[in-house]
């Protein structure tokens, strides 16, 4: 093989090194993004698909009530409540309300299972600044 040849072989391997060493680079960059949608929350156990989080009160901050459709015989866990007591010993919790009325307090690591199917809101109870998660299974 002439000396041009190894040249022009060797420049091809690199090529080829080069552009397979870009997509890994760009694979493991991108692979904590595709991730973190579906990852487990560390303090809860829920993935983000499976929690339903509300906040109310925060300044320079919209209201936020949650709302989603469930199927009865679907199970709901208050999984995290925050808010601002004005007194020693309140206390807060996850509202649960569905469209029709019914509403359901749950307070900290307390669960339910839903009665029948429909669409549910999540309110926080307690003195504002609140917000309050709620895992779904």
């Amino acid at each position: 093989m002439s000396y041009c040849g190894r040249i022009a072989k060797m420049e091809g391997n690199m090529r080829a090194h080069n552009a397979t060493m870009f997509s890994l680079a760009l694979l493991v960059s991108l692979v904590p993004l595709i991730a973190q949608d579906q990852e487990d929350d560390p303090l809860t156990g829920f993935p983000s698909s499976t929690r339903m989080e509300s906040r109310q009160g925060y300044p320079g901050h919209a209201d936020v009530i949650s709302h989603r459709r469930v199927a009865k015989d679907t199970h709901a866990k208050c999984i995290a409540v925050q808010y601002n007591p004005s007194q020693v010993g309140e206390s807060a919790a996850c509202l649960l309300r569905y469209d029709s009325g019914e509403k359901y307090q749950l307070g900290f690591k307390k669960s339910i299972q839903f009665p029948k199917d429909g669409e549910i809101y999540l309110e926080c109870l307690g003195n504002q600044p609140t917000r309050c998660v709620i895992g779904l299974w």
